[in-house]
């Protein structure tokens, strides 16, 4: 007798197998194809057994993005003076913004009436000037991002451009000793995580 005579196959042999998708690569599997991850999330074999790799990268990931929100705050001290900070010394100058106002309109109201020094092109011209940095300085507040608008990722592109700024514009040397500091902490962190 042979095997197919001893053991004949199901009569109906199209009884549907329950499939699934899985979540992370999509795939319409059958079911006994999935396990539960210890996250709770029920994934194929495949993409199951990848789950620790992708795990670790995360956690990599945030070590680094640690890592780099350190560096920015150590280097956010170097940070050159913006149209701000020379509008606010200016002022500071002053007295205030409405007392600079009243220097000016003084200046002017003399230019109109009298032939003095009061009043000259030079000065109306260098309160004209002082005018502009205040306009300037109102135009860069107003493109500035407000931080709480911002997305994770868009602060983080933030920070990188800010910080690829101050590093464009720092000394070699200041880059040599970034440099330094940063291949200490690398070996400092293999030598933590090498068994005893």
């Amino acid at each position: 007798m042979t095997y197919d005579a001893a053991f004949p196959p199901p009569a109906n042999r199209n009884v549907p197998v329950p499939t699934r998708v899985c979540p992370d690569c999509k795939h319409t599997l059958p079911e006994p194809d999935f396990l539960i991850g210890q996250d709770g999330v029920t994934r194929c074999l495949p993409c199951h057994e990848a789950q620790p790799a992708k795990l670790a990268a995360q956690q990599e990931e945030a070590e680094k993005a640690e890592r780099f929100r350190q560096l920015v705050s150590s280097v956010a001290k170097v940070s050159a003076p913006t149209i701000t900070d020379l509008n606010n010394a200016l002022m500071k100058k002053f007295g205030s913004l409405d007392a600079f106002a009243d220097f000016y309109h003084e200046q002017m109201m003399a230019a109109a009436t009298t032939t003095s020094g009061k009043g000259s092109a030079k000065v109306l011209n260098a309160c004209s000037s002082i005018s502009k940095i205040v306009v300037a300085s109102t135009a860069y507040q107003a493109s500035l991002s407000p931080v709480a608008q911002l997305t994770d990722a868009e602060l983080a592109d933030e920070y990188k451009r800010e910080l690829m700024e101050v590093v464009r514009r720092m000394p070699e040397e200041e880059l040599q000793r970034l440099r330094e500091v940063e291949m200490h902490d690398e070996s400092s962190t293999e030598q933590s995580q090498r068994p005893a």
